[in-house]
């Protein structure tokens, strides 16, 4: 036991010797799940700050958070992005970062570089950031390496179904809406003049009809009577 305690102490005297435990740039944690993050990019955490990398075939930005995930001005950060190819484990090219373009009065909200990621090999590459000048004391400089990934682009919209057709004759409800319409929508004939008119209903939208011969027509193309199917709003962030 007295001769692991000597072992223990040192091994931990050479570290201090070697100047291990002096302040270096931090290194990301490793998360093996990599999860998606807002912008479609990788979202990458250290121990005082979290950053959102997305590479696409025309360069790349750097998002920095801070590690409860509030965005950070990036206008006085600097940084390095060092790229290695999947067959070297030597550095294979690097860019200097640069604070992104921001709206007036707000702040920059990333670090990026314009550059050709178009030949950059999908798989096996991946790239080293250097953000130095943080804010934070404990962590002002950061290093941390991430897959080169492309960003997920967003899925494309999905026209929802549109609603079933459904008819009946008119009633006295649907009076004042058949006075508003005045004429059949297919035949263009006075609403009335070939008795009861034909009500027809996709969703919330109802026309009306002369007859039932007119029918054929709105269900051949109801988007022209009833217009096409509009995507639900997105909900709003509260």
């Amino acid at each position: 036991m007295m001769n692991f305690v000597k072992t223990h102490i040192v091994a931990c005297g050479i570290v201090s010797s070697l100047g291990l435990g002096s302040a270096v740039p931090t290194t990301a944690f490793a998360d093996p799940l990599r999860p998606a993050a807002a912008h479609g990019g990788t979202l990458e955490k250290t121990q005082h700050h979290q950053f959102e990398v997305v590479f696409t075939e025309h360069g790349l930005n750097v998002y920095p958070f801070t590690i409860d995930g509030k965005p950070l001005d990036a206008s006085k950060l600097t940084g390095t992005a060092t790229f290695y190819h999947p067959n070297s484990p030597d550095p294979w090219f690097n860019r200097p970062l640069q604070p992104a373009p921001a709206t007036p009065g707000q702040a920059s909200p990333a670090l990026g570089v314009r550059v050709g990621l178009s030949k950059v090999p999908i798989t096996g590459a991946k790239v080293t950031f250097q953000i130095k000048d943080l804010a934070e004391s404990t962590e002002p400089d950061v290093s941390f390496t991430v897959p080169f990934t492309l960003a997920q682009a967003p899925p494309p919209a999905v026209r929802p179904a549109p609603a079933a057709i459904t008819y009946a004759r008119a009633t006295r409800a649907d009076q004042a809406a058949i006075s508003a319409q005045r004429v059949c929508k297919v035949s263009g004939g006075s609403l009335g003049s070939m008795g009861t008119p034909i009500k027809v209903t996709r969703g919330e939208r109802s026309v009306f009809l002369c007859c039932q011969s007119c029918l054929r027509a709105v269900t051949a193309d109801p988007d022209r009577y009833f217009g096409k199917p509009t995507a639900p709003a997105a909900p709003k962030n509260e």
